[in-house]
């Protein structure tokens, strides 16, 4: 199984068990651009279809460009929020 396929597959199995919260921690930090995006709309399908929270770490900067909301920390601290 390719990196992106094993990605995919964790988060099915995440949403098997139907949980309210998923957090994601840097789920896109070893794909290629192909599925990393596979993979973000994956999750963003699970927040807007599902109902689910998805809470994302990512130092990915097209990660963010799909999110409902961002927040930017540096040194710790909130730098930015959008």
């Amino acid at each position: 199984m390719s990196g992106g396929e094993q990605q995919r597959v964790t988060v099915a199995v995440a949403l098997a068990n139907d949980p309210p919260l998923i957090l994601a921690d840097a789920p896109t930090g070893e794909l290629d651009s192909e599925n990393a995006i596979a993979l973000l709309d994956l999750l963003r399908t699970a927040s807007g279809e599902r109902g689910k929270t998805v809470l994302l770490v990512s130092h990915d900067p097209h990660a963010a460009q799909v999110a409902d909301a961002t927040l930017e920390m540096e040194d710790r601290r909130i730098v930015r929020t959008a």
